[in-house]
C-alpha cells in the first residue's frame, strides 16, 4: 500500500506532465553555456593579444553564455522549489484523506454514542425528578434528535446560550434534546448557572437539555473524535468547540467544529444528509 507522500509524488507529477521536458531544456541550456563558456574564454584571450574588435565580440559570447548557465540554475530552483511545494501541498490532502472515518468506523462510533448515558428531566411538572437514560433510547424510545455540544467551559456554555435565545418551540417542535459536554478537565456547567436567565430558570432548565451522565465515559468517547478532527487538519477543537448531531434513526449527521447554527441543523436532521 503506497504512503501519503508516495500517492503525493504521483498526484504531483500528474498534475505537471511536462516538468520532466522544462527540466530537460534547462540542463541543456547550462550544458551550453557552460560549453560555450569554456571555448569563448580563449577566444577572449587571444583577442587580448591581437586588440581590436575581437575583444568587444569575446566578451559579448562569454556573457551570453554565463547568462545562460545562470538563467538555467534559476530556472531549476524555481522548479524544484515549486514542485516540492506542490507535493507538500498533496501529502496534507492525502493525509486528510486518510484521515477520514470509514464507514465500519461510523457504524462503531454510532453504536458506541448508543450506549452514551444521559440525565433527562422526567417529570414536564418539576424538573428536579430526572432519570438516566441510554443516549440510543432517546432515538428508539423517545424518537428524538440528539445535538452534542461538547469543548471548554466558555464553548458549552455559549453554545447553550445560544440555544436558549433561540427559545424552547425551535427544539421543542422539532424533538431534539441537546447534551452539553465540557472537556479537557473543566467542571461540567452547574445546574444552578445564569439563575433568572429566562422567566427565573436557569441557563440548563430549559426541558430540551440533557446532562451527560457519568462523564469520564463521555470524555473518553469524545476525545476519539477530536483527535480525529485534528488528523483531518483541525486544531484547537476543545476550544473552538466540536458539535455532533445525531437524528432519531442514530445516525451522526453533522461533525462540525464552532457554536452550532441551529436552524440548519434541525433542517439536516430531517433531511439526514450527512456532514462531516
Amino acid at each position: 500500500m503506497l504512503s501519503d507522500e508516495a500517492r503525493a509524488k504521483i498526484k504531483a507529477e500528474i498534475s505537471s506532465p511536462f516538468r520532466l521536458l522544462r527540466q530537460f531544456i534547462y540542463v541543456g541550456m547550462g550544458a551550453a553555456g557552460g560549453l560555450g563558456t569554456f571555448t569563448a574564454v580563449p577566444q577572449l584571450l587571444f583577442a587580448l593579444q591581437d586588440g581590436g574588435d575581437a575583444v568587444g565580440t569575446a566578451v559579448t559570447n562569454i556573457a551570453v553564455d554565463v547568462g545562460a548557465i545562470i538563467g538555467a540554475v534559476v530556472l531549476w530552483d524555481r522548479e524544484a522549489s515549486g514542485e516540492k511545494a506542490k507535493v507538500e501541498r498533496f501529502t496534507e490532502k492525502e493525509k486528510k484523506v486518510s484521515a477520514q472515518l470509514s464507514p465500519s468506523i461510523l457504524a462503531e462510533r454510532e453504536a458506541e454514542i448508543a450506549l452514551l448515558p444521559v440525565e433527562i428531566v422526567f417529570s414536564e411538572k418539576n424538573e428536579n425528578v430526572t432519570k438516566i437514560v441510554k443516549f440510543g433510547d432517546l432515538q428508539s424510545k423517545g424518537k428524538q434528535s440528539v445535538i452534542v455540544v461538547a469543548g471548554s467551559q466558555a464553548f458549552v456554555k455559549d453554545a447553550v446560550m445560544s440555544a436558549r435565545i433561540e427559545g424552547n418551540e425551535l427544539f421543542n417542535a422539532n424533538n431534539i434534546c441537546v447534551v452539553p459536554v465540557v472537556l479537557a478537565g473543566d467542571a461540567q456547567l452547574d445546574a444552578n448557572l445564569g439563575k433568572g436567565f429566562g422567566a427565573k430558570e436557569a441557563l440548563l432548565g430549559a426541558p430540551y437539555i440533557g446532562k451527560p451522565a457519568q462523564v469520564n465515559v463521555w470524555e473518553a468517547y469524545l476525545n476519539k473524535e477530536v483527535e480525529a478532527a485534528e488528523q483531518q487538519g483541525e486544531l484547537g477543537i476543545v476550544k473552538k468547540g466540536l458539535v455532533l448531531a445525531v437524528n432519531s434513526s442514530g445516525k451522526i449527521v453533522r461533525r462540525g467544529v464552532g457554536l452550532p447554527p441551529w436552524q440548519k441543523l434541525m433542517e439536516e436532521m430531517k433531511g439526514g444528509a450527512s456532514k462531516k
